[in-house]
């Protein structure tokens, strides 16, 4: 039980776009996240929801605009579970996200470069 009380409170951090911008700017030691406010985060999960259902309920995927001119963008991916043992199928479910991630990322660039191209 207290596993889903833990689960259920980071879910609801990472979940409110003022907290996880919060986060991000105060306990995330990378400069770039310095500046973060929540309009700049947009829950991508959904999109991402092909999944197997336990991982949609508790994954959390974020897609965090930046102020840097060189890293305008960043995924963050938060896989909210807490557990007595190691789950070494954890990272294929963050292999999965990062594929997924860079599908979406050559889809758009592909569009991008047709549509300049008329």
């Amino acid at each position: 039980m207290i596993h889903k009380t833990r689960d259920a409170s980071f879910k609801t951090i990472f979940a409110n776009h003022a907290l996880f911008a919060e986060f991000l700017r105060d306990f995330v030691s990378i400069e770039v996240f310095k500046e973060v406010r929540s309009g700049d985060i947009k829950d991508e999960s959904a999109h991402f929801a092909d999944l197997d259902r336990e991982a949609r309920d508790s994954d959390i995927v974020k897609r965090v605009r930046l102020s840097s001119p060189d890293i305008p963008e960043v995924y963050a991916i938060a896989l909210v579970e807490h557990q007595s043992t190691v789950d070494f199928s954890i990272v294929n479910r963050v292999s999965h996200y990062i594929d997924r991630i860079y599908m979406t990322l050559l889809a758009l660039l592909l569009q991008s470069s047709t549509s300049t191209r008329r």
